[in-house]
């Protein structure tokens, strides 16, 4: 059966930006009606349940409204405020984070590693040894990596003011050859634009991985767009635009 959001997408476009607006909110609500296909496994604990007895229960059709919704109340309370939610879908940069809720989880992690290379762009160019070259490869792989040393410097090079802590001028990436701190900073890159775009989504979109530390990065009227930009590039059907 195709997801409310894929129903939607075959809709005639005298619709208009209504159904792209609803569009954003279904794939909300998709998310927050089915945690155990969304949420990463490792946070799919209920009362004395672990992840894998979760699984296990959701596994079986008998028990699987009941699991989602007793994940729901447990997961989703914090921002379940009807209020945080006024107006979303509103903006395309909205039915980008929508779509984040409910996309395979590998394209995401593929959009918050484009980010994190895009902002670490300068500094991977300026690398000379041919190891820690490839040491921040392995850490971005391939695609990312020569994002950041071909395309990021020439169209997206305001986001490497992201890299860097704006109060105290530190580099959040202390070692750059170091590939646990350079994936949560990618991790920090995405979140940070989730909070600056729909701030009850950024707990939402937290959800979908692993737990792992995480800095606080904030956006501007300089990065914001450029970021967007970058997403709407590399994932054009998420906004249903073409950067």
């Amino acid at each position: 059966m195709a997801a409310p959001s894929d129903l939607l997408r075959d809709q005639p476009a005298a619709d208009g930006r209504a159904a792209e607006d609803l569009r954003a909110l279904l794939d909300v609500a998709q998310f927050l009606s089915r945690p155990s296909v969304f949420v990463d496994p490792s946070r799919l604990a209920v009362g004395p349940f672990g992840a894998t007895a979760v699984a296990a229960m959701r596994a079986d059709p008998a028990f699987r409204v009941a699991v989602d919704r007793t994940l729901a109340e447990t997961l989703f309370a914090p921002a379940s405020g009807a209020a945080s939610w006024d107006g979303f879908g509103a903006e395309p940069a909205h039915r980008v984070v929508a779509a984040m809720l409910v996309t395979p989880i590998d394209r995401l992690v593929r959009v918050a590693r484009l980010l994190g290379a895009a902002a670490l762009s300068r500094r991977i160019t300026a690398l000379l040894l041919l190891t820690d070259r490839r040491a921040v490869r392995a850490a971005l792989e391939d695609e990312a990596f020569r994002f950041a040393t071909e395309e990021a410097p020439l169209m997206f090079n305001g986001l490497t003011r992201l890299a860097t802590d704006a109060a105290t001028g530190r580099d959040l990436v202390a070692t750059i050859t170091d590939r646990a701190e350079i994936r949560a900073f990618c991790v920090s890159v995405l979140a940070g634009f989730v909070a600056h775009t729909a701030p009850a989504a950024a707990p939402l979109l937290m959800l979908r991985l692993p737990p792992q530390p995480t800095a606080a990065i904030s956006f501007d009227a300089t990065t914001f767009p450029q970021a967007l930009r970058l997403i709407n590039r590399k994932e054009p059907r998420w906004s249903g635009s073409i950067a």
